[in-house]
């Protein structure tokens, strides 16, 4: 096998007569299955809301109505996968600045099979997912024995962040399986220098980028393994060249053509109206730096590693890490994409960002358990304590296992243990005004806030409100709701408000206009 040593796996050994002896190969019937139930359960626990439309019981319910209005969009109107549109429009195309929306596309193609079913779309996320956990275990059986594979396994199968958004209508499960697929067929090449390996890592990782900007992270790992097996003399290697390509120009060419509907609409998704980036600002004032650096740790250790993830992850870069290098810079390139886009990364709403860590995380911490190994040294006391030292050590491995799926199963926030009421409120409302609608007015309702913390943009818009009554309208953000805003919707073309505003708004709607329904504090007036 030729290669480099950054993934070369050794699965045997030479013991100290000569012998060959197997790493991870005593896996009596009972381990294994203990392996099958914790796989099915982990399956399980993803699949247990897949029946939902998009309503709101997910807490990142924005994302999902994002993906839903594109969605419908497609269906209703012209399937140009080039041109996605969304439905806070204001009074225009809603043509909108987004990742490639290939998810939304497909969704409108499974409306066209079968009727407009939003289950749908949970169905492919799904599906998704669960090709995730295959191409994981793949992966790990490249890069791990197969006992720690396993370990990678089921750690990865019951990631609290996975289990979340395993059925979430939005593009981020697809863009982990695309970066895993990548990795795996990098190492292949790596290993075998086949071409056929160089394209398929540059096709899956140019997807994963077009699906998910973040997934541009893939490209360090990339670099890093390439320049090691290869030195200076990458910048000669044509394959290089054509890997590099491969994964960059498609996603230049689509980001740039979708960048033009945010300067001719003003419309993104996240993209170029909101401030993701470290900036001069944290680098100039230490407390806010380290206060976002400590809140992207603090996701990172809640909802990645855990006490027990971290430990065995520690255990896992301690014992000969340098032969299995390439999980350390996929580690290693996660953690700069975090710290490049700290303002985004340490935001508690943005946990669903911390996909790109878990992974090479899993890894680590399966790496960091040890296997039940009959040892095999010359005879006599030694050979017993050496044995006794081995079982002792799978004992502990399994015991953390069992250990982390029970942090894991407390730190998942599924829809049905915990939702959010102000969207459980908007929804309600949203389905109670609507038939009081007519299907081609415009509605104007409240955003989010226009800036973070520290004053830079965020993307305000929220369609929830607009998606849940099937209209299109305008978002007003949170710093620029007033009246006069309000009447300047109406002028151009806003016939009703719907939405919650505080009191001092709410009273002058009322001087103004007239109050047509209510349900909690969700008001809906007529503008004209």
């Amino acid at each position: 096998m030729t290669g480099t040593g950054a993934i070369s796996v050794p699965k045997e050994k030479i013991d100290s007569v000569g012998r060959v002896r197997q790493f991870g190969k005593f896996d009596p019937r009972i381990l294994k299955l203990g392996f099958i139930v914790l796989v099915l359960g982990g399956i399980l626990f993803r699949l247990v809301e897949v029946w939902r439309p998009i309503d709101q019981s997910t807490r990142v319910s924005w994302r999902e109505c994002d993906e839903g209005s594109m969605a419908r969009n497609f269906w209703r109107g012209d399937m140009n996968i080039l041109y996605p549109q969304i439905d806070w429009r204001r009074d225009g195309d809603g043509y909108v600045e987004s990742e490639f929306p290939l998810l939304p596309w497909f969704i409108a193609l499974g409306y066209k099979a079968f009727g407009y079913h939003e289950v749908l779309g949970r169905m492919l996320a799904a599906a998704a997912s669960l090709l995730s956990l295959f191409a994981f275990y793949r992966l790990g059986q490249k890069l791990l024995p197969s006992f720690q594979a396993k370990c990678a396994l089921v750690f990865f199968a019951y990631s609290p962040v996975l289990v979340d958004f395993a059925d979430n209508i939005q593009p981020d499960v697809f863009m982990l399986l695309f970066v895993i697929l990548a990795i795996y067929f990098l190492v292949d090449w790596i290993e075998r220098e086949r071409s056929r390996d160089l394209m398929l890592c540059g096709v899956f990782g140019a997807l994963a980028i077009l699906l998910k900007l973040p997934a541009i992270y893939i490209g360090l790992v990339c670099a890093l393994v390439v320049l090691e097996k290869h030195g200076a003399r990458a910048f000669q290697n044509p394959k290089v060249w054509a890997l590099m390509l491969m994964m960059v120009v498609p996603p230049l060419l689509w980001y740039w053509h979708a960048h033009r509907f945010w300067k001719l609409y003003g419309n993104s998704l996240g993209i170029s109206n909101e401030t993701h980036w470290l900036g001069m600002d944290m680098l100039r004032n230490p407390k806010l730096f380290a206060k976002f650096m400590y809140h992207m740790l603090r996701i990172e250790f809640r909802k990645v590693f855990g006490i027990v993830g971290l430990v065995l992850a520690w255990f896992g870069l301690s014992r000969s890490i340098h032969e299995r290098r390439i999980i350390a810079y996929w580690a290693l390139a996660a953690l700069c994409f975090y710290i490049v886009a700290l303002r985004t990364t340490a935001d508690d709403w943005a946990i669903y960002y911390h996909y790109l860590s878990i992974p090479p995380a899993c890894l680590l911490m399966g790496w960091g358990c040890s296997p039940f190994e009959l040892a095999a040294p010359p005879a006599g006391e030694l050979k017993s304590r050496l044995a006794m030292k081995n079982w002792a050590l799978g004992v502990v491995s399994i015991l953390a296992l069992g250990l982390f799926v029970l942090q894991s199963v407390r730190a998942v926030e599924l829809p049905f243990i915990e939702k959010n009421t102000f969207i459980d409120g908007e929804y309600r409302a949203a389905k109670q005004f609507a038939p009081q609608l007519e299907s081609d007015a415009l509605v104007v309702t409240l955003g989010g806030p226009c800036t973070d913390d520290t004053g830079r943009p965020v993307a305000s818009d929220n369609p929830a409100m607009l998606f849940w009554m099937d209209r299109k309208g305008f978002s007003i953000c949170e710093q620029e709701v007033s009246l006069n805003a309000i009447v300047l919707a109406r002028d151009r073309g806003g016939k009703y408000f719907a939405g919650k505003p505080d009191e001092e708004l709410g009273a002058e709607l009322k001087r103004n206009f007239r109050l047509i329904d209510q349900s909690d504090s969700f008001v809906l007036f007529a503008l004209r």
